[in-house]
């Protein structure tokens, strides 16, 4: 997903987000590329965490607002919001918000889920 920021922008990369056991959670390893600002440029790991409801819906058609936080390679916490609206029980298109200190990163992308059984 790519945004763009004041003379120049971000590219976030995502690996695919797995399942914390015991949890409705959902966490992946983030890499987020600033350019022109290369020094900007970090990794961390994410973490969305819906509830049983909000999966629910999901699965039944309806949009989500769900939050979660990320932890950047220094250590630096990140707030995470994301809205989700589904196409079908498996994919759709999310928007995620980042706040990068002071700065609101918004990212558009797409989802696919890739789980053997819905989990309820």
């Amino acid at each position: 997903m790519r945004t763009s920021i004041y003379i120049g922008s971000v590219t976030l990369t995502v690996s695919p987000l797995e399942r914390i056991d015991g949890s409705f959670d959902y966490s992946a390893d983030y890499e987020a590329r600033v350019i022109p600002w290369l020094f900007w440029n970090e990794s961390g790991t994410i973490t969305l965490s819906p509830s049983e409801a909000d999966i629910g819906r999901l699965i039944e058609g309806e949009t989500i607002e769900i939050t979660g936080n990320a932890t950047n390679h220094r250590g630096k916490p990140r707030s995470v919001s994301a809205r989700i609206q589904p196409e079908d029980a498996d994919a759709g298109t999310i928007k995620v918000r980042i706040d990068a200190g002071g700065t609101k990163l918004i990212f558009n992308g797409s989802y696919r889920f890739a789980w053997s059984e819905v989990p309820r």
